[in-house]
């Protein structure tokens, strides 16, 4: 202790015990005694002077009572009310403490506090099967991407949940303002495919229509919707139609330039809200399309369907309220259908570029232009840049001569024979057509691309296996026309001057293809006449069908231009033969121009013999030949007059009246094939002057056997040197007065068969010699039966041999007197042969005078005989009292002939002549 400090230590304690009330208290509380602390010091250092002057502090405990909540519950307001239970740790997810560390869970949460989710309204689970109340397993088909959405979402892969889009398609029309007419439509339907691509070569549009329909299958055997969802639909939601028209890049490139686009949505009342659970369909027009279409660009559409639909969730913690409407996420499809449009039609590689067209690569070829066999056709090397070459239409037609001679395709648009094939890059297969019968037929090749532009190509074939070259021997014939007409162009005589004779052969119409000819099949071929020309004037382009110049055939060896032909003969070869060889050659054949004749100068002389052969050739290659023989003859026959012998009225001749001249006549070279004579009758025969009349006529040369002592033999035949020719003494008919002054001569004229002759004349003496002629036997005993008041019937008899005069006309002449006295005449006329003549139409109790005449041709008629007679009197029944075979049917007709008298009966008193011939 320094300076009188004192320090002392001062403990001091104090124990407090007190007890809080419990008034007010309600629910679980109690009253506890509860240990407190509390600060307390003491001095440490004091000083008496001025008393403590530090001190230290310390915690002090106490012990009190207090009125608390008990254990597990609490006081949540502060009003002293333990009626709130405490839950360690605090219920989750909802849950309610309800007692001390016990939670009561609503149904979207389950455990001691609520802490585990289960399968709700909050995170549902449908369609899906609920594991251990909390784990959702979705049903196949849907998926879930967040656990409060659930199995919303359809999965990719299960199909039956995508729509369907089926019997859906896009129309495009041109539909003429005016009147609605629908000029064309093209109508695609959607495929079974993704994308639909049809190509178009029309360029006018101002209608499109789309008739859309998707179909859903969906899910059969969903599991049972659990309490919380009230209601779930799926099915379409959504059909959208878009239409996009785009074009080529003027830049270039793949990215096409933009032209137009347009949506047409669906609106047919399906939606989220209201899914279609089967099918939903919907119909679109617009009637205002007016997008401009050029040469390249596309029309594409598309067809979507949505699937979908709705979970309506309902709250189950509150009186299953509404909770939520939930929408599935569902599956789309689309469909393209695409309008390509080209306007351009495919070329050949030849118009494009002919240095990097292969040889082999042909518009158009038949393999065989004249066949007989199938028509083949080829072509390759066609090209199309837009839409490319889709294939070939082959038409075969048959042609025929129109009116004027040129060969047109008969029916130009119903072909005999079609075939369609596609374009491959590869080895085309060709068609083939056999024809049903012989014919020019053409061939024609419509190239089409993808767009249905087209061009035509025309070739021409001629197809005969059946016909052949034939000779004309009836009308015509192959002779050597400069050999003498009258030999049968047999023989020819040598030169005058030279050995060389010219030699002319012709065959005019005698070698033919009849078949060709009559159907000309090579004639010249009108161009193919225009089809659907109407058809394109009236809108729809592209439509009409021709075959430009440059496609049509203009290679040879058939063109359209006709080709020359004698007869369906298109060559001619000759070759001669100096021996008469009758087979036909194998060497020696030359062409010679096509005409149907020929000439040659030949080396020939007195007995030489030429056979020509001509050889002709038809369009197909078929062959014919002929030959004609021609033999050279320059000398006469030899005709000996001074051994002649005439004998007049020879007995057993060939003709009633018969007389003969008998002399010698040969030919050493050709042998006398002919004899020719003319009768002269006249006063003075020599003198032309007074002949009156003139005979000719000709009979064959005397003809023997082999092994005749005079026989001479050429080329087979004998021939006589005796000759012999009878005459009918009636060739030198004259009339009865001129019968005692005229003679007759005859000329003859040996011929051999080169025509050459050799005459002598021969005097016949006076005619009155010649029997028939002496003689004049005309109708003799002439009387009238079956007379009636019209007519009458002449009869008369006639000689058992006739002499020449019965072949006169026998000439009756009818007359009787007019009132006035004049005599009225009727000649009448019929054959000499006729023993009666029927005359009607004549006057009752008529007093008529007949005469007959005999009249012969060139001569005055004369009278023969005379008679009288008086038609009947008619009865009282007006009938002419005739029996029924009384007249007979005439023929008659007004002629003026000469009367009797030798005038011809015109003066102005006679009437018209009748000439009447009894049948």
């Amino acid at each position: 202790m320094h300076g009188g400090a004192v320090c002392l230590l001062l403990l001091v304690f104090c124990v407090y015990v007190t007890q809080t009330g419990a008034q007010n208290w309600q629910g679980n509380f109690e009253t506890v005694l509860v240990r407190g602390e509390r600060q307390a010091r003491y001095c440490i250092c004091w000083y008496r002077w001025w008393g403590c002057s530090a001190w230290r502090y310390y915690w002090q405990p106490y012990y009190y009572y207090i009125t608390k909540c008990r254990a597990g519950w609490r006081d949540e307001n502060g009003d002293r009310n333990c009626n709130k239970p405490v839950c360690n740790p605090p219920c989750a997810n909802g849950g309610t403490c309800t007692n001390p560390d016990a939670c009561s869970c609503p149904s979207t949460s389950t455990g001691p506090y609520c802490r585990t989710l289960t399968c709700s309204y909050q995170r549902p689970c449908y369609p899906g099967e609920c594991i251990d109340q909390s784990m959702c397993k979705c049903s196949t088909g849907f998926t879930s991407n967040k656990t409060e959405d659930g199995c919303i979402n359809f999965q990719e892969s299960e199909n039956r949940l995508r729509p369907l889009i089926g019997e859906s398609n896009v129309t495009i029309k041109d539909i003429r303002r005016a009147d609605n007419r629908v000029n064309y439509m093209f109508v695609l339907e959607v495929s079974d495919v993704n994308s639909s691509i049809v190509w178009s070569n029309q360029k006018r549009f101002n209608y499109l229509q789309f008739e859309m329909k998707a179909i859903f299958d969906g899910l059969d055997n969903l599991p049972k919707r659990p309490v919380y969802v009230h209601d779930s639909k799926m099915g379409i939601v959504q059909n959208i139609i878009t239409a996009n028209v785009s074009k080529i890049p003027r830049a270039g490139g793949l990215v096409r330039d933009y032209g137009s686009f347009k949506e047409y949505p669906c609106k047919e009342g399906y939606n989220s809200d209201n899914p279609y659970e089967e099918s939903a369909k919907c119909i679109i027009n617009d009637d205002q399309f007016v997008t401009l279409i050029e040469h390249g660009d596309w029309l594409t559409v598309h067809f979507r369907s949505i699937s979908g639909g709705f979970q309506k969730l309902l709250n189950i913690d509150n009186k299953a309220s509404p909770y939520m409407t939930k929408y599935y996420s569902g599956l789309s499809v689309i469909k393209t259908v695409e309008f390509r449009f080209d306007f351009d039609a495919p070329k050949h590689c030849s118009e494009v570029d002919v240095s990097t067209c292969p040889s082999r690569y042909s518009i158009l070829t038949i393999d065989a232009t004249y066949t007989k066999g199938p028509i083949q056709p080829r072509w390759l090397g066609w090209t199309d840049i837009v839409s490319g070459v889709g294939e070939y239409y082959m038409e075969v037609f048959k042609l025929g001569p129109n009116r004027d001679g040129r060969l047109v395709e008969t029916t130009p648009i119903n072909p005999i024979f079609s075939d369609t094939v596609p374009h491959t890059n590869g080895t085309i297969q060709y068609p083939q057509y056999t024809p049903p019968g012989p014919g020019m037929y053409s061939v024609l090749v419509q190239v089409r691309d993808n767009a249905n532009n087209s061009r035509t190509a025309r070739r021409f074939v001629l197809y005969d296996a059946t016909s052949s070259i034939t000779l004309n021997t009836e009308t015509a014939k192959l002779y050597i026309s400069s050999a003498r007409e009258e030999t049968g162009y047999k023989w020819q005589t040598p030169a005058s001057t030279g050995p060389n004779v010219t030699v002319t052969v012709a065959w005019p119409n005698y070698f033919g293809n009849r078949l060709h000819e009559e159907n000309q099949f090579l004639a010249e071929i009108e161009q193919y006449p225009v089809q659907f020309k109407e058809i394109q004037a009236d809108g729809v382009l592209y439509s009409e069908k021709c075959v430009n110049s440059s496609l049509d055939d203009n290679e040879e060896p058939r063109t359209r231009l006709a080709i020359e032909n004698f007869h369906g003969i298109v060559k001619y070869e000759i070759a001669f033969v100096s021996t008469g060889e009758v087979r036909e050659p194998t060497t020696g054949w030359h062409q010679i121009p096509l005409k149907e004749s020929f000439s040659a100068q030949r080396p020939l002389v007195d007995g030489d013999r030429l056979r020509v052969w001509v050889r002709a050739t038809d369009i197909m290659g078929n062959q014919r030949a002929d030959s004609t023989l021609i033999k050279v003859d320059g000398s006469k026959p030899r005709l000996q007059a001074n051994t002649s012998k005439l004998e007049l009225n020879t007995v057993n001749g060939p003709y009633n009246y018969s007389s003969k001249v008998v002399f010698s006549a040969f030919d050493v070279e050709s042998g006398v094939d002919k004899i020719g004579f003319d009768i002269f009758v006249g006063i003075n025969p020599n003198d032309s002057a007074t002949m009156i009349k003139k005979y000719s006529n000709s009979t064959s040369g005397k003809i023997g056997t082999s092994g005749d002592a005079e026989c001479r033999d050429v080329d087979g035949v004998c021939f006589l040197s005796s000759q012999t020719v009878f005459l009918d003494n009636c060739w030198m008919l004259v009339g009865k007065s001129e019968l005692d002054k005229v003679y007759a001569m005859i000329n003859v004229t040996a011929y051999n068969q080169a025509m050459l002759g050799t005459s002598v004349m021969i005097n016949l003496g006076p005619v009155n010699k010649l029997q028939g002629l002496e003689k004049y036997d005309g109708p003799k005993n002439p009387r009238i039966v079956n007379n009636t008041p019209t007519g009458f019937r002449i009869t008369w008899d006639l000689p058992e041999k006739q002499s020449c005069y019965g072949r006169a006309d026998i000439v009756i002449i009818l007359s009787r007197k007019t009132v006035t006295g004049e005599d009225l005449l009727q000649t009448y006329y019929t054959p000499g042969t006729s023993n009666h003549f029927d005359i009607i139409g004549l006057n009752p109790e008529t007093e008529y005078t007949l005469g007959l005449n005999i009249q012969t041709p060139g001569t005055p008629a004369e009278q023969t005989d005379f008679l009288n007679t008086k038609t009947a009197t008619s009865t009282a029944d007006g009938h002419d009292g005739s029996n029924s075979t009384a007249a007979a049917t005439t023929k008659t007709w007004d002629q003026t002939t000469s009367t009797a008298d030798g005038h011809d009966g015109s003066n102005s008193t006679a009437a018209a002549t009748t000439k009447t011939w009894n049948q």
